[in-house]
């Protein structure tokens, strides 16, 4: 655990309500930019803000309330871009991830119900089966919606330039679950994919500690 800060003499120390005043603040900044660089509301971004901004706001925090709003609107207005084809079972990439998020982040800001709502909780409602579980069918979330890798990422090689690496269960750094990294690494190599690899993975104990992988699983063999 990291030492607390030392704080000089004659300086003054942020409440807790300041220090969350500040966070959120900061939050919802990062979500509007993101949106203005990316033009995407991403379901790590919008709904994370507006959580937080509902939650100080009920607590008594002062929020910039016109933030919440803008943020509030992306999101209806990207499920709104998609909504016939939710209707339709069209599934987005990540199939319900983004309205899984979209939609308590809403709710938390008493969002009011709208057809893009609607149309939203009506595709969730539809994906789920009668066990409660929500397995779905696309290819963005390898193994645990698939499980056959080398043969999905060969199979849509043309239309993929970003491969994000987390092991699985868990979704730990790569050579702690049960993925063949090793194996699927020269795959990549011998299918003649060129594109990014990028890692979403959560270490098990800390960046650096975690970052053996590399050197474990790239070896030349």
């Amino acid at each position: 655990m990291a030492p607390p800060p030392i704080i000089a003499k004659g300086d003054k120390a942020e409440s807790p309500a300041e220090s969350l005043q500040k966070s959120t603040a900061l939050l919802q900044k990062s979500a509007v930019e993101f949106f203005a660089q990316s033009g995407c509301a991403g379901c790590h971004h919008q709904p994370m803000a507006v959580m937080a901004s509902a939650s100080a706001h009920a607590a008594g925090l002062p929020v910039d309330q016109s933030r919440t709003q803008a943020l509030l609107q992306m999101m209806e207005e990207e499920i709104a871009r998609t909504q016939e084809n939710l209707l339709q079972r069209i599934d987005p990439g990540g199939a319900g991830d983004g309205e899984a998020y979209f939609l308590p982040a809403m709710a938390a800001a008493d969002f009011p119900a709208s057809p893009a709502t609607d149309a939203a909780a009506r595709h969730l409602a539809q994906m789920q089966h009668r066990a409660g579980n929500w397995h779905v069918g696309d290819v963005s979330r390898s193994p645990m919606q698939e499980g056959d890798i080398a043969r999905t990422v060969q199979k849509h090689l043309p239309r993929i330039a970003h491969v994000q690496l987390a092991d699985n269960p868990g979704r730990n750094e790569p050579g702690t679950g049960e993925i063949n990294y090793n194996f699927l690494f020269r795959h990549l190599d011998t299918i003649g994919y060129r594109g990014w690899v990028g890692c979403e993975y959560r270490p098990r104990t800390t960046t650096t500690d975690g970052l053996g992988w590399h050197a474990a699983l790239t070896v030349v063999t």
